[in-house]
């Protein structure tokens, strides 16, 4: 899978499933923006293999500010 900065991607921690947006692109993984049970906003080192599919392209900026309260 390619992986592009800003793209919005499913993604499985444990047994758990969530959305985030890539930050980073490293080797082997991939920091996500995304929003944590709580509602807390959490950038996370994510290894490539967890990652489920790719859910579509995002406006970035805009999304950052809008879906996950101004984390840029």
């Amino acid at each position: 899978m390619d992986f592009k900065i800003g793209d919005t991607y499913l993604f499985k921690i444990k047994t758990k499933e969530f959305e985030g947006i890539v930050g980073k692109i490293n080797n082997k993984s991939v920091i996500m923006v995304f929003k944590w049970v709580n509602g807390n906003t959490l950038n996370k080192l994510i290894k490539k293999e967890y990652i489920i599919k790719r859910l579509g392209g995002t406006n970035y900026d805009e999304d950052l500010m809008e879906r996950y309260n101004g984390v840029r």
